[in-house]
């Protein structure tokens, strides 16, 4: 099968799968909500995925993506062959339907403008139990289409669990398919690209000052999103 070829998302058990939920919700129908999901998107969007084999099997990993849709958490979700969890702001879980959805493919609530620890604290734990964790480190939705500058909270993030893999992603076309002020996605072609997996420790000369430090985290994990690929 082409790496270019969405391939059925692994049905072999995951140690992810042992995980319980934020809050102590557990959702069984993961890998079913994730199917239906990924058949759909192959036909309504015409999806196609470019290097997913640089996705660690094992360890713990930090996605990183642009971040242009609604679209974008479950549509990595659901394409990337590991369980995995993500952050998703607090106010998307008011809505019963969505945030069941987006729940069931493991996403969590963090509280926007200002510093949510307990978000904090529940990624580092994620991670350092080698559950995959997706983070979109511009926080919020492009309302141009795109690629914005960093927040802090990802560096913040890598500085604490320096041994994590990061994996960029780029995802093309959910702007179009699902812009905001848009009620309904669109049936735009849409396209995820899994750049080239790198850690902490392959940036050299990085400053030791931690604001200067986190930005420039910041800066080298945006490029690599920008210019992914497989």
């Amino acid at each position: 099968m082409s790496d270019n070829t969405p391939e059925r998302p692994a049905e072999a058990h995951d140690p992810a799968d042992d995980w319980t939920y934020p809050g102590g919700i557990a959702f069984p129908y993961y890998h079913t909500v994730r199917f239906v999901i990924w058949v759909v998107s192959l036909f309504y969007f015409r999806l196609t995925i470019r290097g997913w084999r640089n996705i660690p099997a094992t360890g713990p990993v930090l996605l990183v993506s642009n971040h242009s849709s609604h679209l974008d958490p479950p549509l990595i979700s659901a394409t990337c062959r590991r369980r995995l969890a993500f952050l998703a702001k607090s106010e998307l879980f008011k809505g019963k339907i969505f945030g069941f959805l987006i729940g069931g493919l493991g996403a969590f609530p963090i509280r926007r403008g200002g510093g949510d620890r307990a978000a904090l604290r529940t990624s580092l734990d994620l991670l350092r139990k080698d559950i995959p964790l997706l983070m979109f480190p511009e926080g919020n939705r492009t309302t141009t289409g795109e690629i914005g500058e960093a927040k802090t909270g990802v560096a913040m993030l890598i500085s604490q669990v320096p041994e994590a893999t990061i994996v960029p992603i780029r995802i093309d076309g959910s702007f179009k398919a699902w812009p905001p002020g848009r009620k309904f996605p669109a049936p735009a072609r849409i396209s995820i690209t899994v750049g080239k997996a790198f850690k902490l420790s392959d940036l050299k000369d990085l400053p030791t000052i931690k604001k200067q430090l986190y930005h420039e985290i910041g800066r080298e994990i945006m490029n690599r999103i920008m210019r992914a690929e497989p």
